[in-house]
């Protein structure tokens, strides 16, 4: 573990309680691993309780209290990105990329945002650094946590170049601030995605769940 990643924390917000065990469960073991990485905190939010079937204004009217809740648990001066279907989509050497980069610019801290099951408040999503979409797939919204958690410890695991991530690309040369890590991807992995490049496109959206 390197100095840098010792003093980088990662915050993850959540809204909304896990319950199913098996996503417990596992998003306790992916935690566990970030802890060799960096220091980690897990903050869950509850979601604000709902009619079975509620309309536009009752929905929006919920995102907005959580909005709230999310604002006053944001970490200070921490690289904000929100998880939202409408996001960036990137490979997972480019979300390494992206924490290497804030790290570089001498960020000590990033805070990444899972919201409700109704989605995230517009005014939250206006204050992001970055909006990362995972597909234009329709997840369950508990699954989501296990696999932010998961694309989080890979893209360190990608960092600190161990064999957890089944890639070409060595990324155990030195970060010099003035070299391109897209040019060491494609000197040292041609047929690897480059960096930062976004990954190819779903072709067909799911149906909405």
């Amino acid at each position: 573990m390197t100095e840098d990643n010792a003093m980088f924390h990662i915050t993850l917000i959540t809204v909304g309680k896990l319950k199913e065990r098996y996503y417990a469960a596992a998003a306790d073991e992916y935690i566990r691993r970030l802890g060799a990485y960096c220091k980690f905190e897990l903050i869950e939010l509850p979601e604000c309780r709902l009619p079975d079937d509620p309309n536009g204004t009752q929905i929006a009217a919920g995102l907005a209290r959580e909005a709230e809740q999310i604002e006053a648990k944001l970490p200070r001066g921490a690289w904000f990105c929100v998880l939202t279907p409408e996001g960036t989509e990137l490979s997972s050497e480019g979300l390494a990329e992206r924490l290497q980069a804030e790290k570089l610019n001498g960020r000590s801290a990033a805070c990444f945002l899972i919201g409700s099951s109704f989605g995230i408040d517009a005014r939250i999503k206006r204050m992001a650094d970055f909006r990362l979409s995972f597909s234009k797939m329709t997840f369950p919204h508990h699954l989501m946590r296990v696999m932010a958690l998961e694309q989080l410890y890979r893209a360190e695991s990608i960092l600190a170049g161990t064999k957890y991530h089944k890639q070409g690309t060595d990324f155990r040369a030195p970060f010099a601030g003035e070299a391109s890590i897209c040019a060491i991807a494609r000197r040292e992995a041609p047929l690897a995605l480059p960096l930062g490049e976004l990954s190819p496109k779903v072709t067909e959206r799911a149906s909405q769940a």
